[in-house]
């Protein structure tokens, strides 16, 4: 049953060990950027994961193009958080002072100076965070994308020539009219009455490159993504939220097809919980904490922008907009898994609350 149903069936233990000793790791765009998203001392614990893997890494020229076009982006965004957080704190004491000048029974002149100490205590914990994790990488030797360029060395796709382009959006036009994955939607998406909205046709690319390299490799393929979006995964429902379980049978027949070998996908925080076991890594809890943590804040808002796709989304921060009001380009993925940021007009201060009447309030 298993030789011909192959692809219905999860990796067992054994097989789980050939993979992570044998097999190629990808890892996709997203898992590359949140380097840059996350605190230096989880990046670096990070790229020590990565480095475990040297020499069985191999990195998609539509991997590539995405991950440049969109690093600094990340970069000035999270430069400018902090300017951006010690801006909006030194906002509370101000905008207190504004609305209340006395009350009778409530000190507040001495609520006032306790804020104005708050804030400063809190503006200097700022000040160290930014001190100990020196991230503008724009003007200053950038340590996370000399790591990449070692670890992927020897090991990454040149560009397509015009014809290998060709050919290449071939395959992924093939894909999108069968709607099958990576490029399929869901039967009441719009992209299914327009083909031309389908948002998947850089997963397509990346999918397809991986096929190639695996029938020229032929070794296992494994995956790591953070887009946990259903055109990838098989999804269930489990508690009150759909979760991905494993890749959709076309990708692994894709592959076996190809290569004869095995694939199997995981999400970051799935690679990361596993990586202990069977690649000898340190402990990966802190690593997971933040991933999880960049993927929840985005979960509720980005679930509800593609209301038509399965309600399970790509770990993608959501602050304000700190970059230099760059945008996307339609012709790569991020549209779909790096939603633009909101600006801070998108976030209106909380509307504001009846006070007594006996709190006078400053004149405007």
């Amino acid at each position: 049953m298993r030789d011909h149903f192959f692809e219905y069936f999860r990796p067992t233990e054994e097989e789980t060990k050939a993979l992570w000793g044998e097999a190629v790791f990808v890892f996709d765009t997203n898992v590359l950027l949140n380097l840059y998203r996350v605190s230096a001392n989880t990046s670096i614990q990070l790229r020590e994961v990565f480095n475990l893997l040297k020499g069985r890494l191999f990195l998609p020229n539509q991997v590539g193009a995405e991950f440049f076009k969109h690093a600094e982006y990340e970069i000035a965004k999270q430069v400018n958080a902090f300017a951006a957080v010690k801006r909006d704190l030194q906002k509370i004491p101000r905008e207190f002072g504004k609305e209340f000048s006395r009350h009778p029974c409530i000190p507040i002149a001495d609520i006032a100076q306790a804020l104005q100490e708050c804030v400063k205590a809190q503006i200097e914990r700022v000040e160290q965070s930014q001190e100990e994790n020196q991230l503008n990488f724009l003007f200053n030797d950038d340590p996370i994308l000399s790591e990449l360029n070692s670890l992927f060395a020897g090991s990454s796709e040149p560009s397509y020539t015009d014809d290998g382009n060709a050919a290449l959006n071939k395959l992924v036009e093939e894909r999108i009219l069968q709607n099958d994955a990576p490029c399929s939607v869901a039967p009441t998406s719009a992209a299914m009455a327009s083909l031309e909205k389908n948002p998947h046709r850089g997963d397509g690319r990346v999918w397809f490159q991986l096929v190639k390299h695996a029938e020229a490799v032929r070794k296992p393929l494994v995956f790591v993504t953070g887009d946990m979006q259903g055109n990838w995964w098989r999804t269930a429902k489990l508690g009150n939220d759909e979760k991905p379980v494993g890749p959709h049978f076309a990708l692994i027949r894709d592959i076996q097809r190809a290569s004869g070998e095995k694939f199997w996908m995981y999400t970051q925080e799935q690679f990361l919980l596993m990586a202990p076991t069977y690649l000898g890594a340190s402990d990966q809890s802190a690593s997971i904490s933040e991933i999880k943590l960049l993927q929840d804040f985005e979960l509720a808002r980005v679930a509800a922008e593609f209301s038509d796709e399965p309600k399970t989304v790509a770990p993608v921060s959501v602050e304000k907009n700190f970059g230099a009001d760059a945008d996307t380009e339609s012709g790569f993925r991020e549209k779909e898994i790096y939603p633009e940021e909101k600006s801070e007009t998108d976030f209106p201060d909380e509307a504001e609350k009846e006070q007594p009447s006996q709190i006078e309030k400053k004149d405007s």
